[in-house]
């Protein structure tokens, strides 16, 4: 099973003509964006890597990138976490994601 993440953080629709030559003929794209994960990683990288890299007791750390980079994504799987607990503001689909699952495109009918 895979983790939870979040679901989307900036799901975006792009209307686009059909054709050329039906320049009114209007459809609709998903596109789901990033995940609510990823974007929580995001934010929290800046704070991982100064804590990381934080000099204690005079010794300075050598780290990897890669743990940086783990630890971020280990703040935003808590984040998420917390959001579930209270999971009644919790967004558990797009308005547009008519199929029940999230990262694929749907074209409302």
């Amino acid at each position: 099973m895979s983790k939870p993440d979040g679901g989307c953080a900036f799901p975006t629709v792009i209307k686009r003509s059909k054709s050329v030559n039906e320049p009114t003929a209007i459809r609709e794209e998903y596109y789901p964006g990033m995940t609510l994960r990823d974007w929580f990683a995001g934010k929290a990288l800046p704070v991982c890597w100064v804590a990381i890299h934080k000099e204690a007791i005079g010794v300075p750390r050598t780290v990897s990138h890669t743990e940086i980079a783990n630890e971020a994504y280990r703040m935003a799987d808590a984040m998420i976490a917390e959001r579930e607990k209270a999971n009644d503001f919790v967004p558990k689909a797009t308005p547009y994601d008519t199929s029940g699952s999230r990262g694929e495109p749907v074209t409302p009918a």
